[in-house]
């Protein structure tokens, strides 16, 4: 059973690192927002909670939230990533010669 919560947890932390290297840490945080939103949705369905009115606004405004905040990120161009953390990148040479 440890190793697997083990595994899991390497998994999680290499996500998370994965994801704000590519992405940024706001990007980080909205898919976040959109996991907890996905897993309230799918409280409701699997086990048939009650939902109220505030339930159905909150989702909504987090919904709207989400495809706003997509349709801005796909409008500006991102620049394009480095090929090596030691990479200068207003000379194009290497910084440092340290190998990692």
């Amino acid at each position: 059973y440890q190793r697997r919560v083990h595994g899991g947890a390497m998994l999680v932390i290499w996500s998370v690192v994965t994801l704000v290297t590519r992405t940024s840490p706001v990007t980080f945080q909205v898919v976040g927002l959109f996991k907890t939103t996905l897993t309230f949705v799918m409280g409701f369905l699997v086990f048939r909670t009650p939902v109220t009115m505030q339930n159905i606004i909150g989702i909504c405004i987090a919904t709207c939230g989400f495809g706003w905040y997509t349709f801005l990120k796909l409008q500006k161009p991102t620049p394009p990533m480095p090929t090596s953390p030691t990479e200068d990148s207003q000379a194009g040479t290497p910084s440092s010669n340290l190998k990692l």
